[in-house]
């Protein structure tokens, strides 16, 4: 019988990891402004992760950053969804905010959320190698 999550050592360690991912995505978007996708978004970078992450075990091998071409999907679709949001009413700052990044391709919040991901892939790996040396 397959033990459950809980009863393995470092099940906890990796959950705790996903949370800290989740929490400063989901928080970078709504500080920019994209409240109304933030969880959207996060879904779909979290779909893209993961298949990235479903490649990476098959050939051993660990990822530190997410490929341009995963960058550049991720900033095309932010720019979808802040088209879908365009009409909703918001302070200055963020509507000037979000303008700005859809004229120059969503680079600095691509950027930041290419960090987050980065972080992530390092907090993971060395999850692994703490496991790998038990």
């Amino acid at each position: 019988m397959n033990a459950l999550p809980a009863a393995s050592r470092d099940w906890h360690q990796q959950f705790r990891v996903r949370v800290a991912f989740e929490r400063q995505l989901v928080g970078v978007l709504i500080r920019w402004g994209l409240t109304e996708f933030a969880f959207d978004i996060y879904s779909e970078i979290e779909q893209r992760i993961s298949e990235l992450e479903a490649v990476d075990s098959a050939q051993e091998f660990q990822r530190s950053e997410l490929p341009e071409a995963t960058r550049n999907e991720i900033r095309d679709r932010l720019g979808e969804y802040y088209q879908r949001t365009r009409a909703i009413p918001r302070g200055r700052t963020s509507h000037m905010l979000l303008h700005n990044e859809l004229l120059s391709g969503f680079e600095k919040l691509g950027s930041e959320i290419a960090e987050i991901c980065k972080s992530y892939f390092e907090s993971t790996r060395r999850t692994i190698t703490e496991e790998q040396a038990a």
